[in-house]
């Protein structure tokens, strides 16, 4: 989710609260003034302090409604996640904006009841009280999400909401010891501040860790252990000793040591440059539209022609697509590999060494055609991925999706042996998205590949060629 994305979120769910809000005012002006004081001649004054303070309550509790669930779809209902500091493991393996940014929010999302409550009550100046009504706030959210399906019921995100009313009682409380000049103010504003420190010096550890790391997370590095008690593993290979050598499309390495690879990396506006030269041979609108994201950017030429793709910055895929192919009388049509490669060679695009061609099944048998290349390594350099391309009948392509990335040796690295990593798959250190209910894992094999880390590396992996309750997976763990 952009930061845009989330302004805009926040900015129609204020419109839905101030417009309630407004109602309510104009309902509970109208039972004042003309019910109460002029019918039956009440005498007690309303305050405004206070007055203002429900309104700013309920407004908020409106657009955590709204945040919560209006915004959302359904998912699985009953769905759960009891692991603590899964999210956190999660955003760590992953290490992209987003989602530190979902972390972020649901903990700032509870501030303003924090802010709001001891302004509201003296009563809740008291840190139970406060701590008290946040944690059944967000324990009725969660239900609530369980039930319908708008959402997961999540420990995690009870701890984070708990957290930002902690943190938002905090810094009201700083702020009411100054505003009442207390004799132990700073003594006490320390004691107030010191969850909001805690978590921006968390932040800030957390981005130095990464940084200094060579090499980046890998997004299949499990968030929680799974547990293996009511699960039967059993191994259908042998595993070799790790005096053994392995192979690699017919290269061989030692076990303790395999290369690691780098991918070309790129930003908006590299990615732009790309997008440009890429259509050269096409006539195209200069005045490119960029929508970005945090690992990608969407790129318009709109014209006569419009033409766009995705481009991602971690490696350079894309998708791109020109869209008449949706002109009348344009439709997809075959052809063979030859004049393919003759029309991708004005895209720049030259198929590698070792790339396997073919025809893609679909609906009408016509015009998508494929080269699949698996983890080919020509001296220094691997290469893998997939390119597809849509032709049609005015000879052209029309459609291209390129994920084949050619990556760039760094150096040698040791990793575990398969036993090792075996032992972590026993212990349930892997990743599975849903482990509840699985009976049985059977390995039928154990084999080295690399996945693109986050960081733009190659790493080593070991996958295991499985069956989980009699169908095929593939359970990877870090080799490194």
């Amino acid at each position: 989710m952009r930061i845009q994305d989330i302004f805009r979120i926040i900015q129609n769910n204020f419109l839905l609260a101030f417009i309630l809000i407004t109602i309510l005012a104009a309902l509970l002006g109208f039972g004042y003034f003309i019910i109460y004081k002029k019918f039956l001649k009440g005498d007690k004054k309303l305050s405004k302090r206070r007055t203002f303070i429900w309104f700013c309550l309920i407004g908020y509790i409106i657009m955590v409604i709204g945040v919560t669930f209006l915004n959302r779809g359904t998912r699985v209902f009953g769905d759960t996640n009891l692991h603590l500091f899964s999210s956190y493991r999660e955003a760590w393996n992953s290490f992209n904006s987003t989602t530190w940014r979902l972390i972020i929010l649901n903990i700032f999302m509870f501030v303003p009841l924090g802010i709001l409550l001891p302004l509201l009550n003296k009563r809740f100046r008291k840190f139970p009280w406060t701590v008290g009504v946040a944690f059944l706030m967000t324990l009725i959210i969660e239900i609530l999400q369980f039930i319908t399906g708008y959402g997961i019921f999540e420990l995690d995100d009870m701890l984070n909401n708990v957290l930002g009313a902690i943190i938002g009682y905090g810094i009201v409380m700083t702020i009411i010891a100054f505003v009442e000049n207390r004799t132990n103010k700073f003594k006490q504003s320390a004691i107030y501040l010191t969850p909001l420190i805690l978590v921006i010096a968390s932040t800030i550890a957390i981005v130095g860790v990464y940084n200094s790391k060579e090499f980046g997370n890998l997004y299949i590095a499990h968030s929680y252990k799974i547990n293996m008690k009511n699960i039967d593993l059993s191994l259908n290979t042998e595993i070799e000793d790790e005096t053994k050598e392995v192979f690699l499309n017919d290269n061989k390495y030692s076990i303790t040591e395999v290369p690691i690879y780098k991918a070309p990396i790129y930003d908006k506006d590299s990615g732009k440059k790309f997008f440009i030269d890429f259509l050269k041979h096409k006539d195209i609108n200069k005045e490119i539209e960029v929508d970005p994201y945090n690992d990608m950017s969407i790129y318009w030429s709109r014209g006569e022609v419009s033409y766009n793709m995705w481009f991602y910055y971690n490696g350079g895929s894309y998708r791109y697509s020109d869209f008449s192919a949706f002109d009348e009388g344009i439709e997809r049509a075959n052809t063979d590999e030859g004049n393919l490669i003759e029309i991708l060679e004005e895209f720049d695009i030259t198929i590698p060494n070792g790339a396997i061609f073919s025809r893609v099944d679909n609906r009408n048998n016509e015009g998508i055609y494929e080269w699949f290349i698996d983890n080919y390594v020509d001296g220094e350099y691997i290469t893998n991925g997939n390119i597809i391309v849509e032709y049609y009948s005015d000879d052209s392509i029309k459609q291209i999706s390129n994920s084949i990335i050619k990556y760039r040796k760094v150096r040698d690295v040791s990793i575990k042996s398969k036993e090792e990593a075996y032992k972590e798959l026993e212990q349930g250190k892997f990743n599975l998205y849903k482990s509840e209910g699985v009976k049985a894992i059977e390995v039928e094999d154990i084999s080295l590949s690399y996945i693109l880390d986050t960081k733009g590396f190659y790493q080593p992996v070991y996958n295991f060629k499985s069956k989980i309750d009699g169908k095929d997976a593939i359970i990877s763990i870090p080799a490194l």
